[in-house]
């Protein structure tokens, strides 16, 4: 509690990655000692010290700003609290009805100009030695800490922000909308001119509806034809103190320029899929007549050129193929399948050219996804691991259960055909088979799939997800970037790191796993 004969001690709450709310906390309350709490936990610890006021920030790690008032009014009611917080939403309704002893609102994460202000009102006004849980005799501070905070929200918030009585008539506008507040008190929508006359009645209607139901209206996007514009808009009901309704509460915000982005967004998307789709079936039909040729050649004749030609038909169908998936992806997941992880692996691994690699399913895992996408992370982690790790330097020698020594498969002697390289003794020389071992997480509820390949450099880690990363000629780019979309889909998530062996592994968490 204050001390006027003291510094005051004030606590910071929240983020504030480049420093300017405590910066400025700090520069303007030069006699103040400010304090700073990452998060709630913290919070809770630090209210032993008695602070003198506590300014959080809106968007905390593990809850809400309000929520740390809670964590205040429990420990000491008498602490004032100052939010600093996007105005956006059902926020600042919820901040008024909590008598919040400040508000100060954000942009892009940087308090206003009041902050340091908005702080020095809260600690004048602070209730001096009453023990916890006391009320003052005089209220006439509780008085004005509520005046200050409306006074704020209503004209400076770069929001429509409403106070309306039983009839949904105006009894405060803010300053947003309208440059004299006057004109609009005591008329409903239908008379206010605030909004467009052909919407004003569906307005009114949803104002009574609130008032009579006393069931809140939270964040509904609002289409204004006349003018073309959009709102995102919240209605709360107002009650007396004996807990009658008397009236609502209402924020509304203009997102015209983001709803527009965002339409503008999906048309690309169509059209990028419309794109994909035609040029992927314009190119199916060249490309199959181009094999039919070399295949045709190869009949005759044999040699180098025409392997790498083969060679180079596959890769661009695997492009093909890649470039629909990514276009086609759904963002969210309508369907999912009781799966099981060892069995859908090796049924993955059937259906990859594996090049003699082995793969060890080391623990089982039964959880839900949707089987088809499943299959394509998996396909493509296990092509990763295979063109990524079985040409160069190995760090460690397949086990004797691999593929015997020299021997390949059509599509191996078709890379050595293609690369110049002589028999597969040769090539074995200089390539071995890589084992993929797939498997369980012990500490979170998820699966592995990791290598003994040449591993990816921790500096590119960070990058391999990037639709076009490829270290190889032979790849396409997009397979990890597939990996990634479908674990977001399913909302896992996918990291990659270094295996035990030093090559790569891939950790998906985040999983429903089924007991």
């Amino acid at each position: 509690m204050v001390d006027r004969g003291t510094a005051a001690e004030l606590l910071y709450v929240g983020p504030d990655p480049d420093g300017t709310i405590v910066t400025r906390l700090r520069s303007g309350l030069t006699s103040a000692s400010v304090t700073v709490a990452a998060d709630l936990s913290t919070l809770d610890a630090r209210l032993d010290a008695d602070p003198d006021c506590v300014v959080v920030h809106h968007d905390l790690p593990d809850g809400t700003g309000f929520d740390a008032d809670d964590l205040v009014r429990a420990a000491d009611p008498v602490v004032p609290v100052v939010l600093l917080a996007e105005p956006t939403g059902t926020v600042a309704a919820t901040a008024v009805e909590r008598d919040l002893h400040g508000f100060v609102p954000l942009s892009d994460g940087r308090p206003a100009d009041r902050l340091v202000g908005t702080v020095e009102r809260a600690l004048e006004g602070a209730r001096t030695d009453l023990p916890a849980g006391a009320q003052p005799a005089d209220d006439t501070g509780d008085v004005r800490w509520k005046a200050d905070i409306l006074d704020q929200l209503f004209e400076r918030l770069p929001v429509h922000l409403y106070v309306k009585d039983a009839d949904a008539r105006h009894v405060r506008v803010s300053q947003a909308h309208t440059d004299d507040p006057s004109t609009v008190v005591g008329r409903s929508d239908l008379y206010s001119r605030l909004v467009p006359a052909g919407e004003a009645s569906k307005g009114l209607a949803d104002d009574l509806d609130v008032i009579e139901s006393g069931e809140s209206i939270v964040d509904r996007e609002e289409y204004y034809a006349s003018r073309d514009e959009w709102y995102l808009t919240s209605k709360v009901p107002r009650y007396d103190g004996d807990g009658n309704i008397v009236g609502l509460i209402g924020v509304s915000r203009e997102i015209t320029e983001r709803r527009k982005a965002q339409e503008r967004l999906e048309a690309l998307n169509e059209r990028l899929e419309q794109f994909v789709s035609t040029a992927s079936h314009d190119l199916r039909n060249p490309l199959t007549v181009a094999r039919g040729r070399v295949e045709h050649e190869r009949d005759q004749r044999d040699s180098d050129h025409l392997a790498a030609a083969e060679h180079a038909l596959t890769r661009m169908e695997s492009l093909v193929d890649d470039l629909l998936t990514l276009a086609r992806g759904e963002n969210d997941i309508q369907r999912t399948d009781h799966l099981q992880l060892s069995a859908v692996a090796r049924s993955c691994w059937a259906d990859v050219p594996t090049d003699g690699a082995t793969l060890h399913v080391e623990t089982d895992l039964e959880f839900e996804g949707a089987r088809g996408r499943v299959r394509q992370l998996l396909e493509n982690l296990f092509r990763n691991a295979v063109e990524h790790s079985s040409t160069g330097n190995r760090n460690t020698q397949r086990p004797d259960d691999a593929v015997e020594h020299g021997s390949t498969t059509p599509d191996s002697q078709a890379r050595q055909d293609a690369a110049g390289q002589g028999s597969a003794d040769d090539a074995d020389t200089t390539a071995a088979a890589v084992n993929v071992r797939v498997g369980a997480l012990s500490s979170d509820a998820g699966f592995f799939v990791a290598d003994d390949g040449t591993g990816i450099p921790e500096s590119e880690r960070d990058t391999v997800f990037e639709s076009g990363y490829s270290t190889q000629d032979t790849g396409t780019g997009f397979g990890l970037s597939i990996v990634e979309d479908v674990a977001q889909a399913h909302g896992w998530t996918v990291e990659v790191t270094a295996a035990e062996s030093g090559g790569a592994r891939f950790e998906v968490t985040g999983l429903d796993v089924l007991d």
